[in-house]
């Protein structure tokens, strides 16, 4: 039990400082981490389904979590609010962990992972395609 508690947080401070590379994008960052909100599971079960027929936009390939894929993915984020991404196998980081590092960065949520592959969602203030507070 203690070996397993040491492991775990040996693993977040090895997360942490792989996490600490990344600068914010822009100045209102802390802004948007505030607006962050976690999703219930209705209504992330609502967004599986919608992402289901979504294409894969983002590729994560060799150089991993950088803030130009970061700022891809943002610009993808608010003009689709949901997104699919995708880890190639020469990526330094696995899905899930990616999936933590972009949502932590940018400010969105993460609605599933599975395998190589991840979906984000923003949603937008105004205009919003997804209707996601029926599901409370």
């Amino acid at each position: 039990y203690i070996r397993r508690n040491r492991a775990v947080r040996l693993l977040k401070d090895y997360k942490k400082r792989r996490a600490e590379n990344l600068r914010p994008i822009h100045k209102y960052s802390d802004i948007i981490k505030e607006k962050y909100m976690a999703l219930n599971s209705k209504q992330r079960a609502y967004l599986r389904g919608q992402a289901q027929n979504l294409d894969t936009i983002v590729l994560i390939g060799k150089d991993g979590v950088t803030e130009a894929t970061a700022e891809s993915i943002r610009t993808a984020l608010a003009a689709r609010e949901l997104v699919k991404c995708k880890v190639l196998d020469n990526c330094p980081y696995k899905a899930k962990e990616a999936a933590e590092m972009f949502c932590e960065y940018i400010g969105c949520d993460s609605v599933q992972v599975i395998g190589s592959k991840f979906v984000l969602f923003m949603q937008k203030d105004k205009d919003s395609q997804y209707d996601i507070k029926q599901f409370k």
